[in-house]
């Protein structure tokens, strides 16, 4: 471990990026002061990108950028008191209830698992987390796409050792499965916060799947599920347009459409529970100081 930190620094000081390296963090260790300050986030946060963070493809700079840019965003959108919500509570996106259980989407910090993604969107049946989608507020041109802000998907996990769990959600949201609903969320998200494009990071990128080289087995679930939702290779991660497509209904066999259509219907539900719940939760606010950060690659 120390090894590996050592090694970390010593590829951040000693590279002919250096004197960048150094401004550009200077410009980050003042977007976070104030975050900082409030016990929001640890100094960790700071040299988080000295090591893994995102995609295994991103080099020093782009990390950089990213980590900076995001939480630039954060506080020119949230006020104060629901940035304290956001890394303390969590904001309820999505919530519903039948006879005997909660089913909750929680917009969060992801703390200790911010490698894969500042923020999250955690999926529950009660208290317990049966999945979640792990992405942080990107600029659009590290990615050549015109928009000022993109979200990029890091992580999308569910929790194999809550299979019964998952089950009675999947159930319960007429047999729409739990990576499905954390993506309407996030769509629905998105829209709130007028960001039009997703990066969906690909399997050979995924940072768990690099670690314990098993990035076949994690294309089915990153690869696969990108391209199922529109999802262009680009780069080596997938360019993802909002809102998410449909397949026409007129393609879906006659036997299957009315499943669709009900499937569609609670999709349309949630996205726009969730839309209401975000507006309410999401204020402009001058309460943190916003730092600009040099643009320069």
């Amino acid at each position: 471990m120390v090894i590996n930190i050592l090694k970390a620094a010593r590829h951040f000081i000693f590279n002919k990026n250096a004197q960048k390296n150094f401004k550009n963090q200077s410009a980050l260790n003042k977007v976070l002061r104030p975050f900082i300050a409030a016990s929001f986030i640890q100094n960790r946060t700071s040299f988080i990108h000295i090591f893994s963070y995102l995609s295994g493809a991103f080099r020093q700079h782009q990390k950089l950028r990213i980590l900076a840019h995001h939480y630039t965003f954060l506080s020119a959108t949230f006020s104060q008191n629901q940035l304290r919500n956001l890394f303390f509570t969590g904001i309820d996106c999505y919530i519903d209830f039948d006879a005997e259980n909660k089913y909750s989407v929680v917009l969060s910090f992801s703390s200790m698992l911010e490698f894969e993604g500042s923020l999250s969107l955690i999926y529950k049946v009660n208290n317990a987390e049966i999945a979640h989608l792990s992405f942080s507020i990107a600029p659009g041109d590290l990615f050549d796409i015109d928009d000022d802000n993109v979200l990029f998907i890091a992580c999308l996990q569910k929790n194999g050792a809550l299979q019964s769990s998952i089950n009675m959600a999947t159930k319960h949201f007429k047999d729409i499965d739990p990576a499905r609903i954390l993506m309407k969320v996030l769509e629905s998200l998105a829209d709130t916060l007028s960001i039009s494009t997703c990066i969906g990071v690909s399997a050979a990128n995924q940072l768990t799947a690099i670690k314990h080289s098993t990035v076949e087995k994690f294309s089915s679930i990153y690869d696969e599920l990108w391209i199922e939702n529109g999802g262009i290779l680009k780069n080596g991660d997938y360019i993802i347009s909002l809102p998410l497509p449909q397949k026409s209904l007129l393609a879906i066999k006659q036997t299957h459409r009315n499943r669709a259509i009900k499937k569609r219907g609670r999709l349309l539900e949630i996205y726009n529970s969730v839309h209401q719940n975000m507006q309410r939760n999401l204020l402009k606010s001058n309460d943190l100081i916003i730092y600009p950060l040099n643009r320069a690659s």
